[in-house]
């Protein structure tokens, strides 16, 4: 059966002061935790730089995944939590961050040139 491909898509925050400690944890550290994971095949991050709502966390991070489902990617990163105490940071705010698995619904659209 072939892996199905997710994305990973984390809306974070940090706890306030921390922005340059946070940035630096989850570019030296997150990323590459999650990317040891063999499931996670790449990320990359965004700050935001216009919120329409004013309600959403600063950071964005984008993971591809390729897994037999996303319960497989999800049950791999509470491993990585449960045995990793670093995992999780200092810095991060754990109740301002959203994250969810999403599955493609059609395929990619590229606008002509």
């Amino acid at each position: 059966m072939a892996k199905q491909k997710h994305l990973l898509v984390a809306l974070t925050n940090c706890k306030p002061g921390t922005d340059a400690e946070f940035n630096k944890w989850y570019d030296g550290t997150h990323i590459p935790d999650i990317l040891s994971i063999r499931l996670f095949t790449a990320a990359q991050r965004f700050e935001r730089s216009l919120d329409y709502t004013g309600t959403l966390p600063p950071y964005l991070a984008i993971y591809e995944v390729e897994a037999d489902s996303p319960e497989e990617a999800r049950a791999a990163l509470q491993a990585m939590r449960e045995t990793n105490p670093a995992f999780l940071g200092d810095t991060l705010d754990l109740g301002g961050t959203l994250a969810a698995f999403y599955a493609p619904l059609s395929d990619k659209v590229v606008a002509d040139s």
